[in-house]
């Protein structure tokens, strides 16, 4: 398949679980309410119901964004250069990333449900997963690009034949 219409079939994918959630009756105050004693105040009723309910879409439509991210950084390599290693690399990159957000979503509505706060690193677990989890799981992508960068993405040939550029303009055999 070519890589374009899997970032495609991702983007449909998305739309697909927007429309998902656009469509679901709300459930309890979804805006908010006027506040009982407090006329300039306003309520937002249960959120754990809230998020219950539009739980599986949005996990799903996460999810998408981190397979479009990956499968954008693969279409931002040259078609040339397009190993397997680097498939790999960069599927392990998003598998990783994809696991931070499932244990970040799962600890929340753990939270939730519970209504109990557990802490790890002077956070709340789900928060702990935001704070460290999906802020350095980033950086998989980035150490591809670092160490990867000669090989997928600006090879010494390519530099190689860069400067042969230059040297022909300033040669004169380019005219304007």
């Amino acid at each position: 398949m070519k890589l374009i219409y899997a970032i495609l079939a991702s983007f449909l994918c998305m739309a697909v679980f927007v429309g998902w959630v656009a469509l679901m009756p709300p459930e309890g105050l979804a805006v908010g309410g006027p506040h009982p004693d407090y006329p300039a105040m306003s309520i937002g009723g249960d959120g754990a119901a809230r998020t219950r309910a539009i739980a599986a879409p949005v996990y799903l439509w996460q999810a998408s964004v981190i397979v479009i991210a990956s499968l954008f950084i693969l279409l931002g390599v040259s078609p040339q250069r397009r190993t397997p290693l680097l498939f790999w690399l960069v599927g392990g990159a998003g598998a990783a990333m994809l696991a931070i957000w499932t244990l970040l979503f799962t600890s929340y509505l753990a939270a939730q449900a519970s209504g109990e706060t557990h802490y790890a690193l002077g956070f709340p677990i789900p928060t702990a997963w935001m704070v460290y989890g999906v802020f350095l799981s980033h950086f998989g992508f980035c150490a591809i690009y670092v160490f990867g960068f000669r090989r997928f993405v600006y090879s010494d040939a390519d530099e190689a034949a860069f400067q042969q550029l230059l040297q022909d303009k300033n040669d004169g055999a380019f005219t304007e």
